[in-house]
This record gives structure tokens, sequence and C-alpha cells, in this order.
């Protein structure tokens, strides 16, 4: 968005200067009330002198758009109204143009290219009207097991085919006027719908007995994943808390029980308080649910204050390697955090701030449509890739779960060290400071490999 306008009464001269100036296609007009007018171009000056007022010139009048409309409607408008510029205003006060362009690259940041699926905010926006409106929704999530093992024996290529074969088998069991299917993030994917209980679950059963035995011609290795749900069972409509909280609720829950299943069938095991349990990772030891095992008989444990996790504690979950004598490194200092700066606006950016040994590393998180513990989470993995040549950290998902008044903070992620990439689950329990919290367990999920 170009946040930049001027008043009516100004000069021609002084928006001819922020138009060369800052190479702007188009200059938003507002009146000292911060209506919007039109917008301005150099040809909308011609034959004017440059000490004349703005108003003197011809300028383009548009019908503006909320903030809150998404990149997929502003687009369908500006396709239908045939024009490049979109003014947007927020409470009835003109705040900068969209171009085209703009809105190009934020439909790629939607959408992942590679599967044709929109990402997680998508699912959360769809969560949000659905529930406004007063219809109930369940959430699947789909995990896929040993991902990282196929990257690693058959290249990204492969791994790339692999994700579109799983999205083919989605698609072909979801339908869009129920369902919503989105890329959730590495090798997770999400499902909401308004199906019922009852029929989520066949959905379910359906994506896993048709799932089984799914190949790809570069690997005669299956694919193998795991499904869990959420929702679906309140009868009464919904008159608590905050829409979006109960939406990334339902997610949150889902990828739990999908990780509670992935565990009890042997593609995952968890190592309490840091300790890393050596695991051979074997693509053809994961298995998938057999379609006796329904999610009706696998369901989510309960979370109470007895079971959450004690305080500051963290689990770390990494495929066991052999280290040879060349490969052992000397003990690297550890990063420090010292700040976590986040801004309520949706559009901004995150900074973490680590020191290591004598130095600061700062990282930077882009929002974009991500929570803020997402972006906290981006952000503390960029300060240690900077700090750690060698070090590239992908951070997959973060959950947060409420126990009672406790808020348990759940990181997957991926941890690439000198070519040898390690998938890493961190818990914490967060003591009053959510986003320390995240930044800390990344931390922990880098010192884990």
């Amino acid at each position: 968005m170009i946040r930049v306008w001027l008043e009516s009464d100004q000069l021609i001269s002084t928006a001819k200067m922020l138009l060369n100036g800052y190479r702007l296609p188009a200059l938003g007009i507002a009146d000292s009330s911060r209506n919007f007018l039109g917008f301005a171009t150099m040809a909308s000056f011609e034959g004017l002198a440059d000490h004349e007022p703005i108003d003197h010139a011809k300028l383009h009048p548009i019908e503006s758009v909320e903030s809150s409309c998404n990149a997929r409607d502003a687009a369908k408008l500006m396709i239908e109204r045939e024009i490049d510029f979109l003014p947007v205003v927020e409470e009835g006060k003109y705040i900068g143009l969209v171009t085209a362009r703009g809105l190009l690259g934020k439909l790629r940041e939607s959408y992942d290219p590679m599967t044709g699926l929109p990402w997680s905010d998508r699912l959360r926006e769809w969560g949000q009207e659905q529930l406004e409106q007063g219809v109930e929704i369940a959430m699947i999530f789909i995990d896929l097991n040993k991902f990282g093992k196929f990257n690693k024996d058959y290249g990204h290529v492969v791994g790339d085919k692999v994700l579109r074969r799983l999205v083919e088998h989605l698609s072909s069991l979801t339908n869009p006027e129920t369902d919503a299917l989105v890329r959730y993030g590495g090798d997770e994917f999400a499902i909401g719908t308004t199906r019922d209980r009852e029929e989520a679950e066949t959905l379910v059963t359906q994506l896993e007995n048709n799932g089984i035995g799914l190949t790809i011609p570069e690997s005669p290795v299956p694919i193998f994943f795991s499904v869990g749900l959420f929702g679906g069972r309140r009868s009464q409509p919904r008159t608590d808390v905050h829409i979006p909280s109960n939406v990334d609720n339902l997610v949150n829950l889902a990828s739990k029980n999908c990780q509670d299943r992935k565990s009890s069938s042997g593609a995952h095991q968890t190592a309490p308080n840091i300790t890393s349990k050596p695991e051979q990772p074997s693509i053809q030891d994961a298995s998938v649910q057999s379609s006796a095992e329904t999610p009706e008989k696998t369901s989510l444990p309960e979370v109470n204050e007895e079971t959450a996790l004690e305080a500051a504690s963290v689990s770390a979950v990494i495929p066991s390697q052999t280290p040879s004598s060349e490969s052992i490194q000397p003990p690297m200092n550890v990063p420090i955090l010292e700040t976590v700066q986040v801004d309520d606006d949706e559009n901004s950016l995150t900074y973490v701030v680590l020191r290591v040994g004598n130095e600061q590393s700062v990282g930077v998180g882009l929002k974009m449509g991500r929570t803020d513990a997402e972006s906290v989470a981006t952000a503390t993995a960029k300060a240690i890739e900077r700090s750690y040549e060698g070090i590239t950290i992908v951070i997959d998902t973060v959950s947060i779960t409420r126990a009672g008044s406790t808020e348990l903070v759940q990181i997957r992620s991926r941890v690439t060290k000198n070519g040898f990439e390690s998938e890493i689950v961190t818990e914490a329990e967060a003591n009053g400071d959510l986003f320390s919290t995240v930044a800390q367990a990344v931390i922990s999920a880098f010192q884990a490999v």
C-alpha cells in the first residue's frame, strides 16, 4: 500500500516532488478531514503551474474500500472496474492507495504456487466468516510422516511431487461448498469443514483409507500421513469468546490430535526436557492409521492444570545421527534473548534481539496474515541464522493451547546444520510472557541439534 497522500489545498509542486522523488505511479488526494477525493498522476497536472493548488487539477475519483477488504476481493474489484489503483479507508479516513502490482505480491503470499492451495490465513478468514454467521465448524489437520526423509533420500524436487500428490488426494475428497483446504506450512495441511461431527469423522476415515498406498513414480516408498480432528460437536450457538481465538484454538487442537495419533502409530516419539531421544528415521517404519482407527476412538486427551507441562520445561524430538570424530564441533556461544518487539499492526514487522557472545543479532519477522507468535518464532530463527554459519531454521507450526490459566507453546521446526536436517518439536509453558516463551522455544530447538 502507498501510505503517502496530500491534501487538496497543497501545491502542485509538492505533488510532483513526491511523485518523482518516490517514483510513485499515483498519489492519493484527500481533504482536510482525510476524505478521499481522488488520485493524481503526473498527467493530472499538465497545463497547470507548479504554484497552483492541487484542487485545480483533474483528479480521478474512485470508490474506496475498507482496510479489512482481503486481497482477493480487492483484486476482483480492480478487474471489474478496470482500474490500476484502489483507495483504502479505515473508519472513514483515507490511509493509502493499493496498486495492482502490490496486490499481485500479496496474492502470491496468500497462495502457495507449488501446490496451488491458499495458505493458513485463508483458513482463518474462512473460519471467522462461518462462526460470525453462526455456522459450527470442525478442523482436520494432516501431517506427512517422515517427510524430511523423502527430501534427504530423493531430493527436494521429489519432495515437492510428494506434496502435490497428497494435495491431489485431499482435493479429490473435499467439497469447496463445505470444506476449505489449505497448505498450513511445510508438510502440513488443514481442512476447515462445516460438516457435522459424524460427517467430518467419515471424511477423516476416507482420507486415511483411500490414502493408503499413495505413491509417485520417482519413489517406490509409499506416502504416509497422519490425520487429526477437532470440533463439530457444538449444538448451541457460540456466545462466548473472541472468534479469531476460537478458530486458532480449533486448528491447534486438531494439530495436537494429529500429533497424538502420529505418536500412537509409532511415527513420532517425544523425549522430555530437552533431551534428544535417538531414533532411526525410516519412511518404511512410519504407519498410517488403519481403517478401524477412527477419530472417535482416538479422541484428544484432556489437558488440565495437572497434566500441563512444568514451568520452563522444553521437549525436543530430533533424528539421531552418529557424528564422526571429524564432525564433532566445539560448543558454540549460546544465544541469549534480550528483546522481543511486537507491533499491533497486522502488516507490521516483529523484531527479536539476541546476544551471542559479545555481539547482538537482530531478526525480523513479517506478519502478513501470521499470528504474533508465528512472527516472533520466524524473527528468532532469522536472528539465529545471522549469527551461526551453516544454520537454517524453518518454522513449520506454532501452536498455542490453553490449559486453564496456562498457555502451552508447541513449535515444530526443521533445523539444518551443516547440510543435515533435523525435525524438532519444542514445547514450553508460558509463564506470563508468551512471546519470550516462543523465542526461547526456538532457541531450544537450535540448541538440540
